[in-house]
């Protein structure tokens, strides 16, 4: 037989169930979380520098030859003359470097800051 004292909920304990983990296990999954994300981050980086070497290497080909036949990256139209300071990067006219260098360009192949062009004199030899 069940009395009011047996019923009585105020007088007995009650155990709480919560979904509660601990600080430790937390952690844990948030270390995980970060994991996760930095394996995507790492992917796409992967992908990326691949693209940057394929056309690196695409790039190279293209300028292996003789530079007076070598025509301006970015107009095609006049051949190469002109060196970009401080990359190096012989690949403009001097009209398109001159462009690039006033309006606070950035070399076409490697996107550093153009500081000065300078004109390039090829020597014929025949």
């Amino acid at each position: 037989s069940w009395s009011s004292q047996d019923t009585d909920v105020t007088s007995t304990p009650v155990l709480s169930v919560h979904n509660t983990r601990s600080p430790e296990m937390e952690l844990i999954s948030g270390m995980r979380s970060q994991i996760q994300q930095l394996q995507q981050e790492m992917s796409l980086l992967r992908d990326s520098v691949k693209t940057c070497l394929d056309a690196n290497e695409t790039l190279q080909h293209s300028v292996r030859g003789n530079p007076l036949k070598r025509k301006c990256c970015v107009c095609d139209e006049t051949q190469v003359e002109a060196v970009l300071y401080k990359c190096g990067h012989m690949c403009t006219c001097l009209k398109c470097a001159n462009e690039l260098h006033w309006s606070g360009g950035k070399c076409p192949v490697c996107r550093a800051q153009i500081v000065d062009v300078v004109r390039v004199f090829f020597e014929t030899r025949n």
